[in-house]
């Protein structure tokens, strides 16, 4: 699909269905997604990978099961919260004469407008938390890439950043403005660090179906396989309903959820 905007001609991308990993490449003898996958991403401590890394751990952590979306403005959404994931570590991948500083940059950015908009021209601080993630282990030989207990995350909200007006912070000065997070207490930590809207929750009961959806602020969420997906459908959902009073549709109380289901 083309628009035009302006003297300029824009290709938008449509979006893809995830990969699963076993589709295999035409004309590759055989060659699959997975094999990919393992040739570019196996060693999960260079600094592109050990970044989606900790962006998929906070994602899973507040039980994001979205997708990443590439030079988004931020990392992850979470009930109408905007994430910036960042991450350093002591160690990499290639021989070193000593540990790495651990240092958080581009903490500001241009931001993002419409298509006619285009970047802003002055950088700021485009998300409403910052999850500065730090891989702690200093010695290969305890180097697990999977364990998430190597992990520490200091939480820092936006208001914080502005009020230092950096672009960069070093360790040190992080430690002095908070204390390190474990991952089992980060959903916790950013919730704290974003106070969000009481969530309104709904079911919505059919013939044939029965469906439970969550408002937060704007955002609408469905519940799909014990987990919130963020839910767009054209004149569905909460905000609809509240407009429309369908019939079938009903505000709910959170201890009518499904057992299990997340808050």
């Amino acid at each position: 699909m083309t628009h035009t905007a302006g003297a300029s001609e824009w290709i938008d991308a449509p979006k893809l269905p995830p990969l699963e990993g076993d589709e295999p490449f035409i004309g590759a003898g055989g060659a699959t997604v997975l094999d990919f996958w393992r040739f570019a991403m196996s060693d999960l401590r260079t600094n592109n990978t050990r970044g989606y890394l900790a962006e998929f751990l906070v994602a899973r952590s507040l039980g994001v099961v979205a997708e990443r979306v590439e030079w988004d403005d931020f990392d992850v959404l979470w009930e109408g919260v905007k994430i910036e994931v960042k991450s350093s570590a002591y160690l990499q991948s290639w021989p070193q004469r000593r540990l790495s500083q651990i240092k958080f940059t581009n903490l500001r950015g241009r931001e993002w407008g419409d298509i006619t908009a285009g970047l802003a021209a002055e950088k700021t601080y485009k998300a409403d938390v910052y999850v500065l993630s730090v891989h702690t282990i200093q010695h290969h030989d305890n180097y697990n890439p999977l364990d998430v207990a190597a992990w520490q995350f200091y939480i820092l909200p936006r208001s914080t950043l502005v009020g230092l007006n950096v672009d960069s912070l070093t360790l040190p000065t992080v430690a002095r403005l908070t204390n390190p997070i474990p991952y089992n207490g980060l959903a916790d930590a950013i919730r704290t660090a974003a106070p969000r809207p009481a969530p309104q929750y709904w079911k919505r009961e059919t013939a044939s179906s029965l469906a439970y959806f969550k408002l937060v602020g704007s955002t609408e969420y469905i519940l799909r396989n014990d987990a919130w997906e963020t839910y767009d459908q054209y004149e569905s959902g909460p905000t609809w309903w509240n407009i429309t009073g369908e019939i079938g549709t009903d505000i709910i109380n959170a201890d009518e959820l499904p057992p299990g289901a997340p808050r």
